[in-house]
C-alpha cells in the first residue's frame, strides 16, 4: 500500500495544525471504546524537536480522512549511531502518545461533580435514561461543558465539549462514586462507542453507533483477507446469577437472573452470586444482573487477524466497532465487531500495513485464562468496595 495514504501533522498546544511532521516509521493502535495510541520515529532536527515539546500533539490522516488526533506524552530517547550513516549527527527521536479520548480517560466520575474532592459526601451520582444521554451527562459534568471551575486542577488544561444528545441506545442506570470516567462510559454505553474528535480549536466528545456491515464486509481464506483465527464453543461460566444488594433503608434485595437458552442448550444450570454496590432502585439491580450474565458468556471468536485489501478496506468499507463476517472454513460463519486496528508504516521500506483484529473488550485478552478473568473481576469488585467505604 502507498505511504501517501498516511500523513502525520504536528499540532501545537492551541490545537493548530503546524504542517507535516517528517517521520521514519509510524505505528497506530486504534481501539473501539478505548484510548488509541501512536508512536513514531523522526530525525531529531531542530524543527522536529520544537514540535514534539510538552503540549504538542499530532493529527494523523488516512486517505485525507482524519484518523487520530492526540497529545504527545513522551518524546525520547534520542539516539545516534555512526552505523546509520547519519553524518549530520541529528540522530533520531522516538515520540509516543494517546488520542484525545485520553482527556476523558484521565478523569474520575465524582459523586457530586459540582464539588471538589474534599467536599464530597456519602452519596453517588446516579443517572438514568438512554445510554447516550447517561454517558454524555457523566462526561459533561466531569470533564465537559458543565464542569465547574473548581474541578479544572490547573489553568489551560484541556476539556471537551459534548456533542448534542440524540438519545440513542438502550435504557441504562448507573451510580458513580470516584470511578475512572472511561469505565463509567463503557459501563453505560449499551453497545455505543465513544470518541473525541478535534473540530477546529475544540475537542468534541461524542458517541458512535456501530453499523452491521456483515453482508458486505467479509473475511475468509478464500478471499485472502483472513490471516488467522481462533474460535470455540464454550458453556457460560454461569447460566444464572443471584444478585444481592441493599437499598437506602439497608433492606437486602435479592433477585435471580438466568440465561435459560444457554442452560437448555448445554443441559446444565450453574449459578453464581454477585453483590451489587450502591444500588438504589430495582432497575439498577436488573442492570447488574444483565451485566453479570453478559460477563459470563464466552465469546465464540477468541481472536481474528484480518488483512486490509483493496476489495475490503478499513476506513471505506468498514470502521472500528462495525460488525463484519468471518468465514474461517466453508460452512462456518461468525459475525463480530472490529475491536482494534493496527496501522504501521515504514518510510525506508515504503510499506504501509493495516491489520484489523477482533477480540474482547478493552482490558481483556483472547489469551487470558479463566483464572485471570476471575481475578480481574475480583479486583473490580474490591475497587468498588473501596469507593463505597
Amino acid at each position: 500500500m502507498s505511504l501517501e495514504r498516511l500523513r502525520v501533522y504536528a499540532r501545537d498546544p492551541d490545537l493548530v495544525n503546524r504542517g507535516p511532521l517528517p517521520w521514519q516509521n509510524v505505528t497506530l493502535d486504534l481501539l473501539w471504546s478505548g484510548v488509541s495510541s501512536f508512536s513514531l520515529t523522526c530525525a531529531a532536527s531542530d524543527r522536529v524537536r520544537e514540535r514534539i515539546a510538552p503540549g504538542w500533539g499530532v493529527i494523523v490522516t488516512l486517505d485525507d480522512r482524519i484518523l487520530l488526533t492526540g497529545q504527545i506524552e513522551e518524546s525520547g530517547p534520542r539516539e545516534w549511531s555512526a552505523d546509520t550513516g547519519d553524518l549530520a549527527g541529528e540522530g533520531t527521536v522516538s515520540v509516543s502518545g494517546a488520542d484525545d479520548l485520553a482527556v476523558v480517560a484521565g478523569e474520575l466520575a465524582y459523586p457530586d461533580p459540582r464539588l471538589t474532592a474534599a467536599d464530597q459526601g456519602e452519596g453517588s451520582d446516579r443517572r438514568s435514561g438512554a445510554a447516550e444521554t447517561v454517558v454524555k451527562g457523566f462526561v459533561s459534568a466531569n470533564i465537559g461543558d458543565s464542569r465547574t471551575t473548581a474541578r479544572r486542577g490547573a489553568a489551560r488544561t484541556r476539556e471537551v465539549e459534548v456533542a448534542p444528545d440524540l438519545g440513542r441506545g438502550a435504557q441504562v442506570t448507573h451510580s458513580a462514586r470516584f470511578e475512572p470516567l472511561m469505565e463509567v462510559v463503557r459501563a453505560c454505553s449499551g453497545g455505543l462507542g465513544a470518541r473525541v474528535t478535534q473540530q477546529g480549536d475544540r475537542l468534541v466528545f461524542d458517541v458512535v453507533e456501530p453499523v452491521d456491515r456483515s453482508a458486505s464486509a467479509r473475511f475468509s481464506r478464500e478471499l485472502g483477507n483472513l490471516r488467522s483465527m481462533r474460535w470455540q464453543r464454550a458453556m457460560p461460566t454461569s447460566t444464572h446469577v443471584v444478585v444481592l444488594a441493599e437499598d437506602e433503608e439497608e433492606n437486602t434485595l435479592v433477585r435471580e437472573y438466568g440465561d435459560t437458552g444457554a442452560a437448555e442448550e448445554w443441559r446444565m444450570t450453574s449459578r453464581s452470586l454477585h453483590s451489587a454496590n450502591r444500588v438504589e432502585e430495582a432497575d439498577e439491580l436488573d442492570a447488574a444482573g444483565a451485566a453479570q450474565l453478559a460477563d459470563a458468556r464466552r465469546a465464540p471468536v477468541l481472536e481474528a487477524q484480518l488483512v486490509d485489501t483493496a476489495r475490503c478496506a478499513f476506513g471505506r468499507d468498514y470502521f472500528l466497532g462495525d460488525t463484519v463476517a468471518l468465514e474461517p472454513v466453508p460452512g462456518v460463519r461468525f459475525t463480530d465487531p472490529v475491536t482494534e486496528v493496527r496501522i504501521s508504516a515504514d518510510a525506508g521500506s515504503g510499506e504501509l500495513e493495516i491489520t484489523p483484529a477482533i477480540g474482547g473488550p478493552p482490558g481483556d485478552s483472547a489469551d487470558d485464562t479463566e483464572q485471570e478473568r476471575l481475578l480481574r473481576r475480583a479486583l473490580r469488585r474490591i475497587a468498588a468496595l473501596e469507593r463505597k467505604a
